[in-house]
């Protein structure tokens, strides 16, 4: 068995989705929610950009799917 590591891709890909309809459809508490929660540049976790950073940094390893 080798390791999964699709994970991050498949949870970042969600969490966009999300992200887009909030956005498109709960207005400017979506916008916020989306601002604070989601991808917040303030704080050093984020759900969207930990995740993508863990896709570029691993996408060439050998056990990365």
């Amino acid at each position: 068995m080798r390791p999964q590591n699709d994970g991050p891709a498949l949870r970042a890909i969600t969490t966009m989705r999300i992200a887009n309809y909030v956005l498109a459809n709960e207005g400017a508490g979506g916008h916020q929610l989306v601002a604070d929660d989601l991808y917040c540049k303030c704080d050093s976790w984020n759900a969207i950009q930990t995740d993508l950073d863990y896709v570029v940094d691993s996408w060439n390893s050998n056990s990365y799917d």
